[in-house]
């Protein structure tokens, strides 16, 4: 199994119930990943199945799911509400979403180098193609 790498950063995360939690870096259970995500427990164990997420597991097999795996889970949220996609869709478009962070990702660390304002306007555009598919929830 591939080890995971996780990004870090204090966010504050506000539901449809006016419940607020503020959360540090790190791993959840499935129960708080699901409320964090407004899911049923048994849909993150679905969608898992279907590669969407892929959480790490503790030595006694309990799932611990990261900010980046609750955060795909309400990209696929919003895919399957506002979009209507399938499983399918959701994965090919997760993959698609992956590549165009490792595009900008890299793009960004040459433009660190060299301030080219090409690559600051591919940087620009492949951030606004990003955030219309899948905005940031920070």
């Amino acid at each position: 199994m591939e080890k995971k790498t996780y990004l870090f950063s204090h966010q504050t995360y506000l539901d449809n119930h006016s419940e607020h939690f503020t959360y540090l870096p790190g791993v959840y259970v499935i129960s708080v990943a699901a409320k964090m995500a407004r899911m049923h427990p048994q849909t993150l164990r679905k969608y898992e199945r279907h590669g969407v997420v892929s959480p790490n597991r503790t030595t006694g097999s309990q799932r611990l799911y990261s900010d980046m795996d609750v955060h795909r889970l309400l990209v696929t949220k919003k895919l399957i509400d506002d979009f209507g996609l399938n499983l399918n869709g959701i994965s090919l478009i997760l993959k698609i979403l992956d590549v165009l962070n490792s595009w900008k990702i890299s793009i960004d660390k040459k433009r660190q180098l060299n301030d080219l304002p090409e690559l600051r306007d591919i940087s620009h555009n492949i951030q606004s193609l990003i955030n219309s598919i899948a905005p940031d929830h920070k």
